[in-house]
């Protein structure tokens, strides 16, 4: 690079870099058309590799059971957790319905509340690691309200 390309890039008056082999072989010449070929030796693009191959998977789950662990306030859709089990899991919910009613206040959601959702879980595979999976509620089913504050008798 710095013997052929930085003279044609940098000056301007050079137009060609010639060079000779050993053993009298002949001349090489380089001129500025060959530059980009240069350039693509030394970063070469980005050709598909198995490093780099990705493969999406995606599988719906239905009737599948969740506790609400953290919410959005203002109805976003996204970034809301859930218990799965022992499993907390981060969702987008596509609900629009749910979603609505939630910012309605039909539902206050709390961690004993029991949702049965339809869950799509999108698995990514690039190269041949692993990314953490994503997930969509496409439906909420069922809510089913759990533990409720007894009323206080302020007579």
């Amino acid at each position: 690079m710095k013997i052929y390309v930085a003279p044609l890039e940098d000056l301007p008056s050079v137009t060609d870099v010639a060079t000779y082999l050993e053993d009298d072989q002949g001349r090489i010449e380089v001129t500025r058309d060959d530059v980009p070929v240069f350039r693509e030796f030394q970063n070469p693009a980005a050709l598909p590799t198995a490093d780099s191959t990705e493969i999406v998977k995606e599988s719906l789950q239905s009737d599948v059971y969740l506790n609400p662990k953290r919410g959005s306030f203002d109805g976003d859709p996204r970034d809301w957790s859930f218990h799965r089990g022992e499993e907390v899991i981060t969702a987008t919910i596509k609900d629009k319905e749910f979603l609505e009613r939630y910012m309605k206040g039909e539902y206050r959601l709390h961690s004993s509340d029991l949702l049965t959702v339809d869950l799509l879980e999108r698995q990514k595979v690039v190269g041949t690691k692993v990314i953490k999976p994503t997930f969509e509620i496409v439906r909420v089913k069922n809510y089913i309200r759990g533990l409720q504050q007894k009323e206080l008798d302020l007579d």
